[in-house]
């Protein structure tokens, strides 16, 4: 739509000059359509073959990044393209252009030869401000509303509307801003820029709905690029605190080098543990096993169980149970009658401390009371943390995924993982994660939160 506006605009001077040499407006629409036809036909011939071209290049990528949230192995040989639905991209790509060319070429086709050599020509009409900002005003209220009932419901539903709201309010105010703008921009582009500041300055005031479309959308991408970048950082902080300060804490995690197809390490025996146990220097070993794709009420949550131990209240920063007593908690959950669940898991289904939850396990369904509300990242659908005890007895699982070791005082972190490779390796492909060492001034066993762990792998 602006390129074609953009060219509509700048060759007004042309079509007046056809319509004073007998060309009429309909003429000139459908001349301008047939460019559009023109230009959207070989935008398809090249869009097509560079976009295949493209997704032969990513689909590795792609692969990847679905193996990670699927938890799954995608092998991707080759890209496999439909022939049968390129006509139909095509059919839809020159479909846009043709589209996108109709509000240009009728206001062009209107345009009269004399209004055309005046300066104070506009391509097209001047914008009703004042509705616009009542429009604007209205779509703000609605999606503020909309916004407050996602809160309020946990609704993701009601967050997409209000956003889309929200960004359909973006460009109606850039439209009318864009016009109240343009004779300060006529004042100060000439004097900064010269000719073509005037230029510009002209293009402006010209255009004002197309420059505000422009100028919004701008904005647009520039907000979806700092909330996407926002977000990442937070994940990536959150995520951090978890395994820095939560419940995955500890001097030296140990786990298998290889995946089951995501991010999840392949199991290892129990009986691991015992054999770091035994290492000089750690004074013990607890044990993680978490079980992905377990069904919950229609979905697939994540059950992860864990040693008694790392229960301990004591291990946990203040606000970690966002609902609950961790004191209380400890108790019920070691002696096997209750679970945690994740944040996730409690605003998806609306689950508070002390309502039962019921899972499937293979020895028949388990019902648990609810002691505490945690967060928890090993599935976006939610997880619930039990005691490892209740697994093994439920679950017939002893498998283990991680294997957390707690040092004795004063040991050096390199000393225990030189003892570790030693003493598997030719039989385990382990990778050990530590956090960084720490500075003079800092305890070795502080709980600093930190996201640079590094792994070691033989």
């Amino acid at each position: 739509y602006n390129t074609t506006a953009t060219a509509a605009g700048h060759r007004a001077l042309v079509m007046a000059g056809l319509r004073l040499q007998g060309a009429d407006g309909r003429q000139l629409f459908w001349l301008l359509m047939l460019e559009a036809l023109a230009c959207g036909t070989v935008g398809a011939a090249l869009g097509i073959p560079f976009g295949i071209a493209l997704g032969r290049l990513t689909m590795g990528l792609v692969a990847d990044s679905m193996s990670v949230i699927f938890e799954l192995r995608f092998a991707v040989d080759e890209l496999a393209v439909r022939w049968r639905n390129v006509p139909f991209a095509a059919t839809a790509g020159i479909g846009a252009a043709l589209v996108a060319s109709i509000s240009a070429a009728r206001r062009v086709g209107r345009l009269e030869p004399l209004a055309v050599v005046r300066p104070s020509l506009r391509v097209t009409a001047p914008p009703a401000s004042g509705r616009l900002v009542a429009l604007w005003l209205v779509l703000c209220a609605i999606s503020a509303a909309a916004l407050a009932r996602e809160v309020e419901l946990r609704s993701i539903a009601w967050g997409n509307f209000g956003s889309t709201l929200w960004v359909a309010a973006s460009i109606v105010i850039a439209i009318p801003v864009v016009s109240a703008s343009s004779p300060l921009f006529s004042r100060i582009l000439p004097r900064l820029f010269g000719v073509e500041g005037r230029v510009a300055a002209e293009s402006i005031a010209r255009a004002p709905v197309r420059t505000g479309v422009t100028a919004a959308a701008i904005a647009l991408v520039v907000t979806i690029a700092l909330t996407s970048a926002s977000l990442s950082w937070s994940l990536s902080r959150n995520i951090s605190s978890y395994f820095s300060s939560g419940v995955m804490t500890c001097d030296l995690a140990v786990s298998a080098v290889t995946t089951e197809g995501g991010w999840l390490e392949t199991p290892l025996p129990d009986r691991l543990a015992g054999e770091l146990s035994e290492i000089p220097g750690i004074r013990r070993a607890e044990l993680v096993r978490i079980l992905p794709g377990q069904l919950f009420r229609g979905a697939r949550i994540a059950l992860s169980g864990i040693s008694a131990r790392l229960f301990d209240p004591d291990r946990y920063p203040a606000g970690w149970y966002r609902s609950g007593d961790p004191v209380q908690a400890a108790a019920a959950l070691r002696a096997g009658l209750a679970a945690d669940i994740s944040v996730s898991l409690a605003d998806r289904y609306g689950i508070a401390v002390g309502d039962p939850i019921t899972l499937a396990a293979p020895s028949g369904p388990v019902t648990l009371s609810v002691v505490g509300i945690v967060p928890d990242y090993i599935s976006d659908q939610g997880s619930v943390v039990l005691a490892r005890e209740v697994l093994v007895e439920h679950w017939h699982d002893r498998a283990v995924n991680r294997v957390l070791l707690f040092f004795d005082a004063g040991v050096d972190p390199e000393v225990v993982r030189q003892a570790v490779r030693d003493r598997f390796a030719g039989r385990f492909a382990l990778k050990m994660l530590t956090r960084p060492k720490p500075s003079s001034t800092t305890p070795v066993r502080s709980l600093a939160p930190s996201s640079s762990w590094t792994p070691f792998s033989f």
